[in-house]
């Protein structure tokens, strides 16, 4: 019922996504100020949207509605989080990828995870326009596999059989490549990272670097074997959620230092390496940190 009712909720909000792409002047900018709670700089703070808000309105709602014993965690509102164990909490990135949203390009996604404590338990995220013309729907549970099940167009999430959408859905299988110059690599950071273009510089020399704006979609792609790698030097908690797709589709997720995430509270950032496996993960950390590669690699 849980995993059911999160669903409801990101398709919820996806179809807002939509009614943005069909009507782009609807779409409003807000710039503000960059630096997030912990202090750092980072260009993608400077723009949210009216669909964020509208987004984020959905999630304070149906949380009340459908989760009243979890502790809502909204990226869009402001506050302090005291992470306590036994505790439940919904963290809501109610549009992730909002820059690339406010100019009409792809891609966008809405992300929703649930923790028992530190531990992330669930994830689903719901990308509404993709190069397959569906909207795509993953979803996890810990322990359970992770899935990917295609959504027709929709104007209301009444017409959905969400049951039928997990039912029918497909199971996930990270790339089984361990070669890095044979994979898609995604390094993302944030402006103020000093090793920046020395990190680009040596990825093109082993691999092919992307960047595309959304840590959410990002993620889904490795989970599903279209990337090998995604690395980001500091997230904020609601964009790493999909991690959980990843692990749950057979690859390993740790930050810079060899750690696995926990949810701290809100605003509280950490690196992140999402790849198909071991080899991959040291092959991007070599780049990145050259000097601890070794001794992490003793622990995969």
């Amino acid at each position: 019922m849980g995993l059911k009712k999160m669903i409801q909720i990101v398709l919820e909000q996806g179809a807002e996504i939509s009614k943005a792409y069909a009507n782009p002047q609807s779409v409003k900018q807000t710039f503000h100020d960059a630096t997030d709670l912990s202090g750092v700089f980072d260009a993608a703070h400077l723009t949210t949207t009216s669909i964020d808000r509208i987004c984020s309105e959905i999630f304070q709602q149906r949380s009340r509605e459908f989760f009243p014993q979890h502790v809502p965690v909204d990226e869009e509102k402001n506050m302090v989080v005291v992470v306590t164990a036994g505790q439940k909490y919904l963290i809501s990135d109610p549009v992730d990828g909002s820059f690339n949203l406010s100019v009409g390009i792809q891609p966008v996604c809405t992300i929703l995870g649930e923790s028992l404590g530190q531990d992330l338990t669930s994830v689903t995220v719901y990308i509404p326009h993709t190069d397959r013309k569906l909207g795509e729907l993953y979803f996890a549970q810990k322990g359970g596999g992770a899935f990917l099940s295609l959504v027709v167009p929709y104007n209301s999430v009444v017409e959905l059989d969400i049951l039928s959408l997990i039912t029918n859905a497909k199971r996930l299988k990270v790339s089984s490549e361990t070669d890095i110059g044979k994979v898609a690599v995604n390094f993302e950071s944030t402006s103020d990272y000093v090793p920046l273009g020395e990190i680009y510089n040596e990825l093109r020399c082993t691999s092919s670097p992307r960047y595309i704006g959304s840590s959410g979609a990002i993620l889904c792609q490795v989970a599903e074997g279209r990337y090998g790698v995604y690395a980001h030097n500091s997230l904020e908690p609601w964009d790493t959620l999909p991690q959980l797709l990843v692990t749950e589709a057979g690859g390993v997720v740790w930050n810079f230092e060899g750690q696995p995430w926990k949810f701290k509270g809100y605003g509280v950032r950490d690196s992140i390496i999402a790849a198909a496996n071991g080899d991959l993960y040291n092959a991007v950390l070599n780049i990145i940190r050259p000097s601890t590669s070794n001794d992490i690699r003793n622990h995969i």
